[in-house]
């Protein structure tokens, strides 16, 4: 029987991929965002209708991020996945209704900011819910991608 004693594993450049912890647990890189949005006062609805919500915090307020590019996150709500892989994507809205429309459309989309539409080549998730006048509605969507 052999033992290979290491505490990082990594790519000839030195990026590593995985480490083993002091009690011999084995970390691969993991690959995670929570970002937030607050608005103190008078809510909006993202950049507006078929337009991208964007997001002001990416490191307080349990905002966290590990890999990913964020750059864009806070100007076109868009985000940069690191790897090729299999992502899942959370997010969840509180939706006010201060007028006579009372549905709420939500998408989650890929390689696209812009447009009400459902295209499959970009549409991974759509939310259609209903809210009733002058009141709050939450808002949930959950899908993975590839």
């Amino acid at each position: 029987m052999s033992t290979l004693k290491v505490e990082n594993i990594a790519h000839t450049n030195n990026t590593a991929s995985a480490t083993i912890t002091s009690d011999g647990y084995f970390l691969p890189k993991a690959y995670a965002f929570r970002a937030t949005k607050h608005v103190n006062t008078n809510w909006t609805s993202g950049g507006g209708t078929g337009t991208a919500i964007t997001f002001d915090n990416t490191s307080v307020y349990s905002a966290f991020n590990s890999g990913f590019d964020l750059s864009e996150i806070g100007t076109t709500g868009k985000i940069f996945i690191p790897v090729n892989g299999i992502y899942r994507i959370s997010a969840s809205f509180l939706t006010a209704n201060n007028n006579n429309q009372n549905q709420s459309y939500v998408t989650i989309a890929f390689n696209n900011t812009t447009g009400s539409g459902g295209a499959p080549g970009t549409t991974l998730q759509n939310c259609y819910d209903t809210c009733v006048l002058n009141s709050h509605t939450f808002i949930t969507l959950n899908t993975i991608f590839k």
